[in-house]
């Protein structure tokens, strides 16, 4: 949530690291995810970042992304999901 409403902008300048599974590709975008769970399995939904910068890998590959956080466009009522320009991307083992 801090990388798409944090309107201080406050992960510019810093690192990212992530890590997670790769989603279904959506045409040729492609998102890193992680399912977010608050009470039980029965209410995970999946939090998704969006890649850009790096191929993509096989769906459902374990992955950790590093890289610069994307500020969403807040002119875009579609842009609220997060985004990161990937400078590395390592299978995980």
């Amino acid at each position: 949530m801090r990388a798409v409403w944090d309107r201080r902008r406050t992960l510019t300048g810093h690192e990212i690291v992530l890590t997670g599974f790769v989603a279904a590709p959506v045409g040729d975008l492609w998102y890193l995810t992680r399912m977010h769970v608050v009470c039980c399995a029965a209410d995970a939904q999946p939090d998704k970042v969006q890649v850009l910068g790096a191929a993509r890998y096989p769906t459902n590959q374990w992955v950790t992304v590093t890289g610069a956080w994307i500020p969403s466009d807040p002119h875009d009522l579609h842009g609220t999901v997060a985004r990161i320009n990937a400078t590395e991307v390592r299978p995980v083992r």
